[in-house]
């Protein structure tokens, strides 16, 4: 199955890893090359890529002080695991310095930064050339018309709901020039219906979106939309930090906009990193969601602050890519 990588020879999943299945696996491969991404890599695989002298690198290698990774046994494990590697490309100082504690020769660990800020730059890139918007124009022309609001609601969990709904709905209730586009986790119809049902006889669903009637919310009721819809963007709010963790930030941030998050954002670095620059606002109940999103909707200039905040700290964060190729570079010729 070849999927979206047009220029891959095959795509599979890798063995279960026993060193008979591994074994096996690379006797029909036979990789002159082995890469891993983030922390992607297992004992047996890592520990039979040595033995056949076949480099193996580790790319945006992330080592949190919560791993399980540094608990007693688990750690002795991994020390053999990563020094089994040719090669570690960490995101951060802070990872480098970790991965050094398992054992690992400093000369072997450099950093190289995180390739997920390069992807959704390449990917807003490939939004703006392709000048295929999301929205009708019809849509578009009335929103900058009416110099609507748009509060973009991305990757939506119920316990996120529990939090700006009932503020949106008295914003509805007043006839605020605010329009919500609200992105479910998963847009299943049950749970594009219920969304619907909160707001009746104001949402339509995104699959409708040429009916628009100035209906104050819509439901995106289809994946692959968000990035996109994050483009048309005032204000967003990224689901997830209220229950299973927080969805990817950098697709809001990329796009200059200011975004609200949950407390539940302890895995993902950059969302303090946004928050300590004033890019992202964190919000643990409504009282407080409240507060950050009126003096947002209220303050244009806090709005295109906090915007470019966001778009400058992903921009200082770009080239990950080009290094990595870099240090992989040698091992193909």
């Amino acid at each position: 199955m070849i999927g979206k990588y047009a220029d891959a020879d095959f795509i599979s999943y890798a063995p279960i890893d026993l060193r008979s299945d591994v074994s096996r696996f690379l006797d029909i491969v036979k990789p002159d090359l082995a890469l891993f991404v983030r922390y992607d890599v297992w004992p047996n695989m890592a520990n039979a890529l040595k033995q056949r002298n076949v480099p193996s690198i580790l790319f945006a290698a992330t080592a949190s002080e919560r791993s399980g990774r540094t608990m007693p046994i688990v750690s002795s494990l991994y020390k053999n695991v990563f020094r089994s590697l040719t090669k570690i490309l960490t995101i951060s100082d802070e990872d480098k310095s970790r991965f050094e504690k398992f054992g690992v020769n400093p000369q072997n660990v450099i950093v190289g930064g995180d390739t997920r800020f390069d992807q959704v730059i390449a990917r807003r890139s490939e939004s703006e050339r392709s000048k295929s918007g999301l929205l009708p124009p019809s849509v578009q022309k009335s929103v900058e018309e009416r110099g609507t609001l748009v509060f973009v609601v991305g990757s939506s969990w119920q316990s996120d709901e529990a939090i700006y709904v009932d503020t949106l709905k008295l914003s509805i209730k007043r006839g605020d020039n605010i329009l919500s586009i609200f992105a479910p986790h998963e847009p299943t119809d049950e749970r594009v219906r219920a969304l619907l049902a909160r707001f009746p006889g104001k949402s339509i669903r995104f699959s409708n979106i040429d009916q628009w009637v100035d209906e104050p919310v819509i439901v995106v009721d289809s994946i692959g939309k968000l990035f996109g819809l994050y483009h048309y963007a005032d204000v967003a709010m990224i689901g997830g930090g209220f229950g299973a963790g927080l969805h990817n930030i950098l697709e809001a941030a990329v796009w200059s906009i200011p975004t609200l998050v949950g407390p539940k954002h302890n895995k993902s670095r950059e969302v303090q990193q946004l928050i300590d620059k004033l890019a992202a606002f964190e919000v643990s109940n409504k009282k407080e969601f409240d507060f950050a999103f009126w003096r947002l909707v209220q303050s244009a200039d806090l709005r295109q602050s906090s915007g470019e905040n966001a778009s400058k700290f992903v921009e200082e964060n770009r080239g990950a890519t080009e290094r990595i190729l870099k240090e992989i570079d040698p091992f193909l010729h």
